[in-house]
């Protein structure tokens, strides 16, 4: 019940990425989908995102006593 995509609008110019979207939905309504988690570059499209999950804010302190082998 969940689609993963990454990055496939990429390549698009910025009026094909809003067509994408609108087909990214409806692909997720004809197929009984629940969600879709998909990565985007391209901020206007993570504003028609229902949620974002933001990776750079998630980043977590290296532990003291851990190298850099072990991250």
């Amino acid at each position: 019940d969940t689609l993963f995509s990454d990055e496939a609008d990429g390549p698009l110019d910025p009026e094909h990425k809003r067509m994408f979207m609108a087909m990214k939905r409806e692909v997720l309504r004809l197929g009984g989908y629940r969600q879709e988690f998909f990565i985007t570059q391209t901020p206007h499209l993570a504003t028609m995102a229902n949620a974002i999950i933001d990776l750079d804010a998630m980043q977590a302190e290296p532990r003291a006593g851990i190298d850099a082998a072990h991250r």
